[in-house]
């Protein structure tokens, strides 16, 4: 072998040297390029992975509280960081407990981790139409729609009595979620879970009447029943937490009735021959006696059936109890009683209307309410009296309507009708009505034979819409004006109006044999449809189409709603040349589902 001497071995050795580079060098590349590769493909795994699972949630998970699910090495995290329903602001149902949302906008954080690492933050907004809000009609059948609230446009006192610390509605349930039945002597409650409540003894169970408030507090909402006949109210609440999963607690908070202190009583005194009916309380000596029998406490025989006198009375009455004589106020009843919020950090408070007769005139009384929240118990106080004049008005044409035109449940003037007399109450902050000069805020051109809805225009105006016979009147009332201004007066010859909607940003004219879709501005006619049923629902179906269905609360109950019996407007609309009209109303699908995404 021939050795390699001198410069000869210097090249060797430089040759070698540099070939070790090279070599290294091609050995890092590869084993860098490998780890290049290798990442790649895991990063496009985990993103196959995710997209994957993304597609298959998006439209079927429940986006209303978080979930979390593993698969393998493989974790997501969907949590909702809001949920808000969006309101138009314009030409929309003004009147408290009444909103009325275009759509629930789910505002979602989607985390992906893969073996405990985190890889993907999606954020994104996903809309959907909101749960329906069911009409209420006659006096037995109650729907039960938790009200829809515009947390955004909560500040102040209203924002940190209302919500949470994280000025969110917690209680996720919004919309129709079941109704309560009336019955003789029994509320039964049908949601989630069920329960059934007696009313107090000392009704008239013929002739009693319900009203059904909210409260929303810290983030919770509570129900509030009140009850009354022509002489007496009683309270009661519950979460809405016991009322869909606790029907046992429900059950007991609601059937602990507590009677509004001093609302003077009066109960009409015994004689023989009036026509009474069974439920019918009257006073006779000392003490109070209800009807059982209506032909015999009818009698003209007062030596037979005359209460606690008679030799046969026990026939006909039932002893209610003694007749407290400080607890007698002037001849007159309770006509109406309602829910209505005086102050933005409190529980709502009844408001009550009795028909009172003095010095031979027949008064309108106003009584607001303080509330005791250890005992539970509402005191009235007379605020305001009106008098009507010497003739007895018709109690049926008697309403109070709350405007809440910001949607968060504030502090409201109520509007009081009366006859063609309206008022506000509270307007000056004084709790009168009016000026608190007993004056009306003004006269309307007829009666209103059904409860006004109240439409709000704008941020400052309303419109208040009512019927009577064939005939719906439109006025513009603005709050603290003196009074509001008669718009326009369309009729229907022919035909007898029985109820008027306000939804979907218009007026649905409800007659014994047509519906019809009306501009709330204008009051053209966008569509018309025949009826010859009763007791119409005015509902969106998951396209966006506006359709009425006959008797569509029964039919929610029963579980029975068919396709079949849905009458959608766009049948009607080309003989009003109202079709554009209809398909603005109607264009909520661009506004749906997964609207925004972004990806890091």
């Amino acid at each position: 072998m021939k050795k390699i001497r001198g410069s000869s071995l210097v090249a060797a050795l430089i040759f070698a040297f540099a070939l070790m580079i090279i070599i290294s060098a091609l050995a890092y590349n590869f084993k860098m390029d490998s780890l290049s590769i290798n990442t790649l493909v895991d990063e496009k795994q985990n993103l196959n992975v995710d997209e994957g699972y993304f597609g298959n949630i998006v439209g079927t998970t429940d986006f209303s509280s978080t979930t979390e699910e593993n698969i393998g090495d493989f974790s997501f995290i969907t949590r909702p960081n809001s949920i808000v329903p969006k309101f138009d602001y314009e030409n929309t149902n003004a009147e408290l407990y009444n909103a009325d949302p275009y759509l629930i906008s789910y505002d979602i954080r989607h985390e992906f981790y893969n073996a405990g690492v985190l890889k993907h933050i999606r954020n994104f907004i996903y809309n959907i139409l909101p749960n329906s809000i069911m009409t209420q009609y006659g006096e037995n059948t109650f729907p039960l729609n938790v009200p829809f609230v515009n947390s955004d446009a909560m500040t102040g006192n209203i924002a940190n009595y209302k919500l949470n610390i994280d000025g969110e509605v917690l209680d996720k349930l919004q919309g129709y979620i079941g109704y309560i039945q009336k019955n003789a002597n029994t509320l039964s409650i049908y949601a989630t879970s069920n329960s059934s409540v007696n009313v107090p003894s000392d009704l008239n169970v013929n002739d009693y009447k319900l009203a059904i408030g909210w409260n929303l507090s810290g983030g919770y909402w509570s129900i509030f029943l009140i009850v009354y006949d022509g002489s007496k109210a009683y309270t009661s609440s519950t979460t809405l937490s016991n009322l869909i999963t606790n029907n046992i607690q429900a059950q007991t908070d609601l059937s602990n009735w507590q009677q509004i202190q001093d609302v003077p009583i009066y109960y009409p005194i015994y004689l023989a021959g009036t026509t009474y009916h069974n439920g019918d309380i009257v006073a006779s000596g000392n003490n109070l006696y209800i009807c059982k029998e209506a032909g015999w406490c009818s009698s003209v025989s007062s030596s037979y059936y005359e209460p606690g006198n008679g030799s046969a009375w026990q026939q006909a009455w039932d002893l209610v109890g003694s007749l407290d004589p400080d607890q007698v106020g002037d001849p007159g009843n309770i006509i109406v009683a309602t829910w209505y919020h005086d102050a933005n950090n409190q529980e709502p408070k009844p408001l009550i209307l009795r028909k009172t007769q003095r010095s031979g005139n027949y008064d309108l009384d106003v009584y607001m309410t303080t509330y005791n929240s250890a005992t539970k118990i509402f005191t009235a106080n007379l605020a305001d009296s009106f008098t009507t004049g010497s003739t007895d008005f018709d109690d049926s044409q008697v309403h109070i309507v709350i405007p809440d035109s910001l949607f968060v449940l504030g502090a409201g003037v109520p509007l009081i009708f009366q006859g063609t007399n309206i008022f506000d109450f509270n307007a000056l902050g004084t709790h009168l009505l009016g000026s608190g000069t007993g004056s009306t805020r003004g006269v309307l051109a007829a009666a209103a034979t059904d409860k006004p809805v109240l439409i709000k225009r704008n941020a400052t105006q309303l419109f208040i819409v009512y019927f009577n016979g064939n005939t719906y009147y439109k006025y513009l009332y603005s709050l603290g004006v003196a009074a509001p201004t008669l718009l326009s007066s369309p009729n229907f010859p022919g035909e007898t109006i029985q109820k008027i909607i306000a939804k979907f940003g218009a007026l649905f004219i409800i007659t014994n044999s047509n519906i019809y879709v009306r501009s709330i501005e204008n009051d053209s006619t966008i569509s018309s449809v025949a009826i010859a049923g009763s007791n119409y629902q005015i509902l969106r179906d998951g396209d966006g189409r506006i359709y009425a269905i006959a008797d569509g609360l029964s039919c929610t109950i029963s579980s029975n709603c068919s396709n079949a019996a849905r009458v959608y407007f766009d049948s009607g609309c080309a003989a009003h040349n109202g079709c554009s009209s209809l398909e603005s109303l109607e264009n909520v699908q661009p506004y749906l589902n997964m609207v925004y995404k972004s990806f890091q």
